[in-house]
């Protein structure tokens, strides 16, 4: 089946799965809201996890998810167990195409054992469960393994390629290349990454890679209420996590599939750091100069994010008599550098790092502030920012936004028009433009409502999942079609060394 099919309708394919990394992931909200939309509009999936969540904390989000979830084993010997008995039932029968597998990946060492023998428990998993088609996101890893599956005959594929697997400086070139060009279709998150990768990876099939916005739910971030922005309100509910009712899900994820692996992360210790989240009034009520214009920063603390700049921000804008607080969500590797500078620029009453905070807290927070701003730069390693889900939540909040000429966020912000994207890496500018929006309340009102406008436009996440509903129920073929049996594995293996 070619890739030409993409627009047929669901009932002609096979059941789609989702394979990833580690699931569930706090950083990732994009995938869950992408699969929950899938699942609203009809999609039936499964999910197939190489690793389990190493931190204990992920949104409320992931417990409204009906799809079941597997995982595979880590280690090598935990994956020779379980393919030992796979593959002497069915090596006879697709002998040429895991032999290609074998040479294009593992011997040519752009692989190791493990993702060969994950591509193989990948195939019976696909089988089993009857998935026709398996979507991945990210380009690394879990995509070298579903590209082995495929030459494995096992189910096709497709990917959603995002920012630190493309851009970053050790991103194998020739080898994400390959995995495009053996997928059905390949999703990247903005044209700039789309232009970027036809003119940096050698051999790349351009019509493989499509652009699709991630999108948001426009009914849960939306301005408050009464269209105003409540900075200090004293009946807020930003930082409450209700873990204790008796009906609540929140914090609860259970598997009850008797035939997987899938973990069980249930809230249930007194010391758990399961969602842990931060609620102490003091830091996410009123500062200690409440008539301040806030500003709000969300994020993993990543050197990419630009973070240290904002903070440099706040710092000009104070030497200059318009002081700010400065409200940071999120935690990271960055933690340390950044409380040193607010501790060297004298900001402890003006910057705080609140850490992790649920969606409910963090939308609270996009509704209240004066300003959001999302400072984002190119990382020593390459790696930057495409297309921030947090900068998308907070102008469908009516939160007016600023943030640098990075990756897609020139296809988010209409600069001057729906918000204000200035030089990555230029404090001065970041507090120019950031002066601009806090001193003019008319400004700040028109960016607020053409920046909610954009979203509602471009990137609603219902029509946005659409599209994408209709790219993987057309790959997804009925799972027997994709067995070793019925392909012509030595074709596909030999195209796979040539193009690998």
């Amino acid at each position: 089946m070619s890739g030409e099919t993409r627009g047929q309708p669901a009932a002609r394919g096979g059941r789609v799965g989702y394979f990833l990394r580690m699931y569930p992931r706090f950083s990732q909200t994009f995938i869950v809201n992408e699969m929950l939309e899938l699942e609203r509009q009809g999609v039936d999936l499964r999910i197939l996890a190489q690793k389990k969540p190493d931190d204990g904390m992920f949104h409320e989000s992931v417990t409204r998810v009906r799809a079941k979830a597997g995982y595979l084993p880590e280690t090598l010997t935990g994956c020779l167990a379980k393919t030992w008995t796979f593959f002497r039932e069915r090596f006879g029968k697709g002998a040429p195409a895991y032999g290609a597998a074998w040479r294009a990946c593992v011997l040519r060492r752009q692989a190791g054992l493990v993702d060969f023998l994950q591509a193989a428990l990948l195939v019976r998993w696909a089988r089993k469960h009857k998935v026709g088609h398996v979507h991945v996101h990210f380009g690394t890893g879990e995509a070298t393994v579903a590209m082995l599956a495929r030459l494995m005959g096992g189910p096709s594929y497709s990917l959603t390629l995002h920012a630190f697997d493309i851009f970053r400086d050790n991103v194998d070139r020739r080898l994400l290349a390959a995995k495009i060009n053996h997928s059905r279709f390949t999703v990247t998150v903005c044209h700039e990454n789309r232009r970027w990768m036809i003119e940096n990876l050698p051999g790349v099939v351009a019509e493989r890679i499509r652009v699709n916005y991630n999108g948001i739910d426009l009914e849960r971030f939306a301005p408050a209420g009464d269209g105003i922005r409540r900075a200090n309100s004293a009946d807020s509910e930003v930082g409450r996590y209700v873990e204790n009712s008796a009906d609540s899900e929140v914090g609860r994820y259970v598997e009850n599939s008797a035939d997987s692996e899938v973990g069980r992360y249930v809230e249930n210790s007194a010391d758990s750091e399961v969602g842990r989240y931060v609620e102490n009034s003091a830091v996410l009520g009123a500062g200690p100069d409440a008539a301040s214009p806030s500003l709000l920063g969300v994020g993993r603390l990543i050197e990419k994010k630009g973070f240290i700049d904002l903070v440099r921000a706040a710092g000009l804008l104070r030497d200059r008599g318009t002081p700010v607080q400065v409200r940071i969500i999120g935690d990271g590797p960055e933690e340390a550098a950044l409380k040193c500078e607010i501790e060297r620029l004298g900001l402890e009453q003006h910057v705080k790092l609140l850490g992790p905070l649920q969606q409910d807290a963090v939308r609270s927070q996009m509704q209240q502030a004066t300003c959001f701003v999302l400072p984002c730069i190119r990382a020593a390693d390459g790696n930057v920012d495409a297309l921030p889900t947090v900068l998308l939540e907070a102008m469908a909040c009516g939160c007016p936004s600023i943030s640098t000429a990075i990756g897609g966020v020139p296809e988010i912000i209409e600069d001057g028009v729906s918000g204000r994207v200035v030089e990555p890496g230029r404090p001065v500018l970041l507090a120019d433009a950031i002066q601009s929006v806090v001193r003019d309340a008319e400004i700040a009102e028109r960016y607020s409502l053409a920046g909610r406008r954009r979203v509602e436009r471009m990137f609603d996440v219902r029509r946005n999942v659409a599209t994408m509903r209709a790219w993987l129920t057309g790959s997804a073929e009925p799972a027997e079609a994709s067995a070793v049996e019925t392909q012509a594995p030595s074709t596909v293996a030999a195209d796979a060394v040539r193009g690998a």
